[in-house]
């Protein structure tokens, strides 16, 4: 019973100390490139790149990928298609398909009562105040440019016009008020 119990002890022990002990590895060689990476030895196996390859890649480089688009465009007709606007009631409608900067497109709308606003027989680009019934009449756009007809400071209508991509941009396929945001 003792033997049993020395031997079971020794087996024991043994297994502990080999689970204990690291197996050296060779600090020279590494088996995979990834590990010769990290241990700043030389690649395993490395890539021969000829000039042609050379070539391939530095024009690969030069143009630009999809990413390299803004996430923003301060001036939405770079990058808005099919644009509309819809002065009906008491504001204006503008709505039109934008992509984002990995190319995919979005419809997207905006009220120009967040954008502009009236003053003095001008438009700025200031939220909250731009209404068709409020004062500016008979709007149209013509490329960028909004004109209305808009009071001054003595109440006369006067031909008032506004380039939009001063204020509205395209985020990310979505129209936004580009003088309002950071």
């Amino acid at each position: 019973m003792r033997l049993t119990t020395l031997i079971s002890s020794f087996f024991l022990a043994a297994v502990a100390l080999a689970a204990a002990v690291p197996v050296p590895q060779p600090q020279g060689r590494a088996l995979t490139n990834a590990q010769a990476l990290a241990r700043g030895l030389p690649l395993k196996k490395p890539r021969v790149c000829d000039a042609a390859c050379k070539a391939n890649r530095l024009a690969r480089r030069s143009k630009p990928s999809h990413t390299s688009l803004p996430a923003r465009s301060v001036q939405f007709r770079k990058t808005c298609a099919d644009v509309t606007y819809n002065f009906a009631g008491s504001g204006a409608i503008m709505t039109g398909t934008c992509a984002d900067s990995f190319g995919n497109v979005f419809t997207t709308s905006l009220d120009l009562n967040n954008c502009i606003t009236p003053n003095k027989g001008t438009l700025m680009c200031m939220p909250s105040g731009f209404t068709t019934t409020g004062g500016c009449t008979a709007c149209s756009v013509d490329g960028e440019t909004l004109n209305c007809m808009c009071p001054n400071s003595k109440g006369v209508l006067t031909k008032a016009s506004l380039n939009l991509n001063a204020c509205i941009g395209n985020k990310e396929g979505q129209l936004y008020c580009n003088k309002h945001e950071d």
